[in-house]
């Protein structure tokens, strides 16, 4: 209870108001609030003091009392929340009359009755795979838990009794509406009928009894009669045993068992789904089944509780497993004298590939795993079942796939397929049940293929037209499983022609030949010609028999009759061709571009003018230079006076001051592959922007005035630097060309307007200003103490130091993989300085504020791959090195004579 005093300085803080207007029902507690100084602010040490303690809150009025929600906000624990929900509870129902005016009671309607635990923190657990079936039935929120009255339609199994407060209406030619609680001696009292007892009705027998009561002074055979539950009395229960969250709570009695349960989280991961007891007055009243409840909704497990029950959720007893081929593969809870029968319709039955006649089971016993066979054909036949016992594990298997008991036959009949073996079948009767054979069947000879007890395949060869004019021969062979029948056709020793007519042609497409077929015949087949079809000549590619090829010309005639067409016999293979009459046109155009709406390349027709080609274009911009307008043409290769061909221009001209171009311009002629430049005025230009950002005064999009304009000139614009600016790390991008980031050195622009850095601007620069940067940053290969992987680390600025200064009086000093020579340091305008070297000495790269220094890993020596050595051949060594020393004496001993002489 230590946050109890928290609790009284919220409501004096938020609830003042409510307990002020309820002053003349709560004196003592406002008593000791008018004690307290105005101005100063309630603390819980001061509240102590005036004698507000636990008790008093007891007078407050239920509706100044905060919700337990608000009450977790604040920080209060599960205990203190369950003994203030107690006292509004009670105060709610003690203060309220046996009769509430309708316009009342709509105001005062039942707020959210919140759950209380009294005790257990709540539990999360991971779910596992092995899940028993139905423990999560309260999670998944297959069941509801009804907060609020209006949450649900009342069942008319409801008992009512005490608390609860109902409507009654009746509309049509009687009018009547008026709201009941039911008191402590379970009665509510119309004054038209007195005392009527509703304790311990179901709700549809309340209906009945008040609807006979109330015809004794209303008309109910012309009106309709109603009662609704607007508030439900509020229960506490208690929910103990292996639920996630045990404990007492106060819910509105609508809720039913299972819908207690939701509110305790459901069931923890051993928790039984099958033996859930109700306890009452220390007698077990009822056990719920949640698989009976599943299976049977109707079924009356679950049902209401009574203030003060308690459910008792045990742990699981047997578990069996079933897994493979049925409808719900899982881990069921069973009852002692359930057993296999049971299981199977808990999984919902086999599906229909499920090989039933046998299944495995593994089965713990003393101690080890062993495994068993179910006969559940020999069960099913006799009615038995199997007992099972907690641990069992049973998996059903599919049907072993692939058909067995089949003969086949394809080929040249009605109905060609696999059918059903029956012994005694032969060719003859599987000829028949495939609705015999084709007109086309080739009579003399086919073949049966059989498998045979190795696996191998048998080809056996029939005579199936001596077999259809004598099935009683010995040629009518007995058939065997998955034999295979194949029966020719005459057409499978014939060769498939064609011919082929491309183009434009309504239907090209590859047709079958047939002797005698002429080219009027495929035209007419393929639909005739088409509008666009040239017919003054075509193609017929033919292929001679030593398989050379020659193209046949041919002019088709389009007369009612076709004659010359009708005479033209086609060959197997033949391929027509009829060409399109854009075929032979040249795709001829004119260019346009510059300063267009839409330049572009455009297709060319006789007589088109300088004008046509404009307005196809989209007219002239506003920006295009109205002093020229120029058109190049081509020259082709003149013969007679052997002049090469050249572009020359042919055409220049200017356009007004609203861009339209003169009548005689507007009607010169173009020739093909003419290209019509329209320039752009050098004067006009569309603004360029920058935009400068940082620590300016006035940061955003500025607008080049003239293309001199520099950095500076920006910055004055945008009303100098602010004091907290850092220059030295200004940053510039430029998207013009794509060019990136740009080395600047603001500070050095600044002091010196005609220096380098002081860049001319373009169109899309961008310049960041950087607030002043005190910290120096230190990267790579550096030490630092307790840190096994170092990112970085950040220092104070020392003016005039070096990097070595740095790494080392502010880290542990060079790693050993260091690469000393090679530390630089990144200034904050994103200019790099490296270590210089001199012989043996290295001089580090001086520091300023808001660097970055980077120290470098050495590279990974790449270790020589011994295994691409060359052996030493030593033998040859030898025979070289005691050469070389023979020489060697010789020359000596010969200089040795020569200096004798």
């Amino acid at each position: 209870m230590k946050n109890l005093p928290i609790i009284l300085s919220f409501f004096i803080l938020f609830y003042l108001p409510g307990l002020t207007n309820a002053q003349e029902n709560n004196p003592s507690a406002n008593d000791l609030l008018k004690k307290l100084n105005p101005n100063e602010t309630p603390t819980p040490e001061k509240l102590l003091k005036l004698g507000i303690t636990p008790e008093k809150i007891k007078s407050m009025n239920p509706s100044d009392i905060p919700s337990p929600d608000k009450l977790r906000q604040m920080g209060i624990s599960e205990e203190e929340i369950n003994m203030i929900e107690s006292i509004r509870v009670q105060k709610s129902t003690s203060e309220q009359g046996t009769s509430v005016a309708p316009s009342q009671e709509i105001e005062n309607q039942t707020q959210k009755s919140e759950s209380v635990t009294t005790s257990s923190p709540e539990v999360t657990y991971q779910k596992e795979g092995s899940e028993i079936f139905g423990q999560d039935f309260f999670e998944n929120r297959q069941i509801g838990y009804f907060q609020k009255t209006s949450d649900v339609k009342t069942p008319d199994n409801y008992l009512l009794s005490p608390g609860d407060k109902i409507n009654v209406s009746v509309w049509g030619f009687s009018d009547y509406n008026d709201v009941f609680l039911i008191s402590e001696d379970g009665s509510i009292q119309p004054k038209e009928t007195g005392k009527i007892f509703l304790k311990g009705l179901r709700f549809s027998d309340a209906r009945s009894l008040l609807k006979n009561r109330f015809e004794s002074f209303l008309d109910l055979k012309n009106s309709k009669f109603d009662i609704t539950l607007i508030q439900a009395r509020v229960i506490t229960i208690n929910i103990v045993g292996e639920v996630k969250n045990p404990g007492s709570y106060s819910i509105p009695a609508v809720n039913t068992a299972f819908n207690a349960l939701v509110a305790a989280g459901g069931l923890s991961p051993i928790g039984s789904v099958r033996k859930i007891q109700v306890r009452r007055e220390g007698k077990t009243i009822r056990s719920l089944d949640i698989y009976e409840f599943l299976m049977n909704p109707d079924s009356k497990q679950d049902f209401y509780l009574e203030d003060n029950d308690y459910i008792i959720v045990p742990p699981y007893g047997k578990i069996v497993s079933i897994t493979g081929k049925v409808k719900r593969p899982g881990n069921f809870e069973l009852l002692d004298k359930e057993n296999l029968k049971t299981l199977i319709s808990y999984a919902g039955a086999f599906t229909a590939d499920a090989f039933i006649d046998k299944f495995n089971l593994k089965r713990l016993e003393k101690n080890k795993e062993i495994l068993l066979d179910i006969l559940y054909g020999k069960l099913h036949t006799s009615g038995k079942d199997f007992e099972l016992k907690d641990g069992d594990d049973i998996t059903v298997s599919a049907i072993p796939s692939g058909t067995e008991n089949y003969v086949e036959i394809n080929g040249a009949v009605k109905l060609p397929g696999k059918y059903q073996f029956i012994n005694g079948t032969r060719i003859y009767d599987i000829i028949q049940r495939a609705e015999g054979v084709n007109k086309e069947f080739y009579p003399d000879k086919g073949y049966l293929l059989r498998l045979q007890n190795d696996y191998s395949r048998q080809l056996l060869p029939i005579f199936p037209g001596a077999i259809l004019k004598n099935p009683s021969s010995s040629e009518n062979i007995l058939l065997q499983e998955e034999d295979i029948v194949s029966i020719f056709s005459k057409k499978d020793f014939m060769d498939q022609y064609t011919v082929a007519l491309d183009g434009e042609v309504r239907k090209p497409d590859i047709y079958p030949y047939a002797d005698g077929m002429t080219l009027k015949d495929l035209i007419l087949r393929s639909g005739g010609f088409l509008e666009t079809s040239y017919l003054s000549r075509g193609f017929v590619l033919r292929y001679r028999d030593d398989m050379s090829s020659e193209y046949i010309p041919v002019k088709f005639d389009t007369g009612s009759t076709m004659k010359s067409l009708d005479t033209f016999l086609l060959k197997k293979g033949d391929r027509i061709r009829v060409f399109s009459k854009n075929f032979f046109l040249d795709n001829d155009s004119v260019e346009i571009s510059g300063t267009v709406r839409t330049p572009g390349t455009f297709y060319y027709s006789p007589g088109m003018t300088l004008y046509d080609a404009i307005y196809m274009a989209g007219g002239l911009k506003r920006e295009a230079a109205n002093n020229i307008i120029e058109v190049s043409r081509i020259t082709f290769y003149d013969k007679l006076n052997k002049k090469k061909g050249e572009t020359v221009i042919v055409k220049r001209t200017k356009a007004g001051e609203n861009l339209e171009i003169d009548s005689l311009s507007k009607a010169f002629e173009l020739f093909p592959y003419d290209h019509i430049f329209i320039r752009k005025d050098p004067d006009f230009e569309y603004p360029e922007n920058v935009f400068l950002s940082g620590e300016v005064n006035y940061p955003g999009t500025y607008t080049l005035k003239s293309k001199k304009d520099k950095i500076t000139d920006i910055i004055e614009r945008a009303g100098g630097l602010t004091n907290w600016a850092f220059p030295e790390g200004a940053t510039m991008l430029r998207s013009y060309q794509n060019a990136g980031n740009v080395i600047l050195d603001m500070k050095r622009a600044i002091k010196k307007p005609k220096s380098a850095f002081n860049y001319v601007l373009k169109d899309g620069d961008e310049i960041i200003i950087p607030r002043i940067n005190e910290l120096i940053k230190i990267n790579g290969a550096v030490k630092y103490p307790g840190v096994d992987s170092l990112t970085s680390v950040n220092s104070p600025f020392y003016k005039g130091k070096r990097a070595k200064f740095y790494v080392n009086h502010f880290t542990a000093g060079f790693d050993k993989n260091a690469w000393k020579r090679k530390t630089y340091v990144i200034y904050p305008n994103k200019l790099i300085h490296q270590t210089t070297h001199f012989g043996l000495f290295k001089i580090y790269p001086k520091v300023v504020l808001g660097s970055t220094i980077v120290v470098p890993e050495k590279p990974e020596k790449k270790q020589k791959d011994k295994s691409k050595d060359t052996p030493v051949k030593w033998h040859e060594f030898f025979q070289g090195f005691s050469a070389s020393l023979v020489s060697i004496l010789t020359l000596t001993v010969l200089m040795k004579n020569f200096g004798n002489l």
